[in-house]
């Protein structure tokens, strides 16, 4: 491997590559949206049920892409606008199977034993182990219950030091 100054051509080349991982990667999250249908129902079995039905899913939407890129021929923009859409299909499953096993199994950054615990944590999303929320003060996150399969708001708490201002009675350039 040589590292060299990018031309307009290898350029041009990395921006698809990256747009068709991309791509692939959310119609891959799309495709288990539209699949997966959880069985109703709070007793551990079910649960659990739901747990191994989706990281088979996963595991074999992962092989999917990966057959479908290597059945892919060509070095013309199209063949590689599709080989990395399968690249990206197959990889963000793989990284969600992981992620769904870990936090499964109650592994994530903060509660990680050992140091590659917590680094396979980060790697597939478990979150950031630094105490300070991810949008900032206050911020509402729409997040995806799976369970449910519904979004529910959550309110993160607001930063240390941060106080609401009462609101001047002629705005902001009052005197």
């Amino acid at each position: 491997m040589k590292l060299v100054k990018p031309s307009g051509n290898t350029l041009q080349e990395a921006a698809i590559v990256t747009g068709g991982a991309g791509a692939g990667a959310a119609l891959s999250r799309v495709a288990v949206g539209a699949i997966f249908k959880p069985k109703a129902g709070d007793d551990e079995a079910t649960k659990k049920k739901n747990q191994n039905t989706l990281l088979a899913m996963r595991a074999g939407l992962a092989v999917v892409g990966i057959v479908a890129y290597a059945a892919v021929s060509g070095k013309d923009t199209g063949a590689t606008a599709a080989k990395a859409s399968f690249a990206g299909w197959s990889a963000i499953q793989v990284i969600d199977a992981l992620r769904d096993r870990m936090a499964s199994k109650g592994i994530t950054a903060a509660t990680a034993t050992s140091q590659t615990d917590k680094l396979a944590a980060d790697a597939v999303g478990l979150g950031c182990n630094c105490g300070v929320p991810a949008l900032g003060m206050g911020m509402v996150i729409p997040t995806y219950d799976y369970e449910a399969r519904e979004y529910a708001p959550v309110t993160l708490p607001a930063l240390r030091g941060y106080e609401e201002q009462p609101a001047r009675a002629n705005g902001p350039f009052a005197a």
